[in-house]
């Protein structure tokens, strides 16, 4: 089956912010190691549970926060919780913006008969976070390419806020013998592996100039739409034939 490129983008970038959300706990431990509270150790909170007892506090104190700055005066001393703020911030978007998403979807999807709102769709989403998040992975290679677009901003959007506040690089892995994009020529093409399934991993160029320029464009996608970035599924013959090794002559890739 050919993806439109923005559907491709959009599962991406639910990927990777699952992945990134399942890093969560780990990154709390570790604020926690390099933050730790003014207590003693038999009091301060380690879990994930408490540390979101933090979070009206953190909220209370986040005015008084910005209107301090603004007049440049630095804060007296430490906030008594262990977490920055916009952890907590983020955190509390995941849930709206992802269920924005399945409500989108699920509105242009509702005469579809394996993927409208039913009952089966109702019970698996209940579980929130993992159970819209199955059904967006779901859903997103049957939506309009209009509706992809919207999606993938929001979730781009939001996995990048997240991994900036964490620390997390994108899960991307360079290309073995870095092969060249067939559009732009340079040596950046990398391999998007959030996803615990190979099958759905794509293959995008690092160029963010590297744009589609449409039917005539050089870059082998199945459907080019102008000033799209470049994006191949992994079951693409472009995709195929990178990892095979044969996207270059061996004089070349010796060179390489």
């Amino acid at each position: 089956m050919t993806y439109h490129p923005h559907q491709l983008h959009a599962a991406a970038a639910l990927a990777s912010l699952r992945r990134a959300v399942s890093y969560l706990d780990v990154v709390r431990d570790a604020l926690l190691i390099t933050n730790p509270q003014p207590a003693d150790a038999p009091a301060r909170h380690r879990s994930a549970a408490a540390l979101a007892a933090y979070d009206e506090l953190l909220r209370a104190e986040k005015a008084d926060r910005l209107v301090n700055q603004r007049a440049g005066i630095k804060p007296a001393g430490a906030t008594p919780a262990p977490v920055n703020p916009a952890l907590l911030d983020v955190e509390a978007d995941l849930g709206p913006t992802v269920h924005h998403a399945v409500m989108l979807v699920a509105s242009e999807l509702r005469t579809h008969p394996l993927l409208c709102w039913s009952s089966l769709w109702v019970d698996i989403a209940d579980s929130k976070w993992d159970g819209r998040c199955d059904y967006l992975a779901a859903a997103l290679p049957a939506v309009s390419p209009a509706l992809a677009r919207e999606v993938h901003g929001d979730l781009d959007v939001l996995d990048r806020r997240l991994r900036g506040v964490v620390g997390l690089d994108a899960d991307r892995w360079s290309l073995p013998g870095g092969p060249r994009c067939p559009a732009c020529g340079q040596r950046r093409l990398q391999a998007q592996i959030s996803s615990p399934y190979t099958a759905a991993w794509t293959v995008v160029c690092d160029n963010d100039a590297c744009r589609c320029r449409g039917p005539l464009c050089a870059c082998a996608m199945a459907t080019r739409p102008i000033r799209v970035r470049h994006i191949w599924p992994a079951d693409s013959p472009l995709v195929r034939v990178l990892l095979a090794g044969l996207h270059t002559a061996p004089s070349e890739q010796t060179a390489a």
